[in-house]
């Protein structure tokens, strides 16, 4: 029986076609995760970028406000 599914036949593979298999498996994960860094490093730089927007706009209203209410 193969992987419990009631098939009662196997896949024969060579020795080199296992190695190809695994190595298509390999490649498929590592690109996967190359992308998932790239993506998570886009997604950060969105977040400081966002950040930074906040403080600029906190410092010139308060520079704003503070110029504005200053005694006579």
């Amino acid at each position: 029986m193969l992987l419990g599914l009631g098939l009662t036949h196997e896949v024969q593979l060579d020795t080199q076609s296992w190695e190809n298999l695994m190595l298509q498996y390999i490649a498929i994960q590592l690109r996967a995760r190359t992308s998932e860094r790239g993506a998570t490093a886009v997604e950060y730089g969105l977040l400081v970028a966002l950040i930074a927007a906040v403080i600029v706009t906190v410092v010139v209203l308060l520079a704003r406000t503070s110029t504005t209410a200053s005694p006579p």
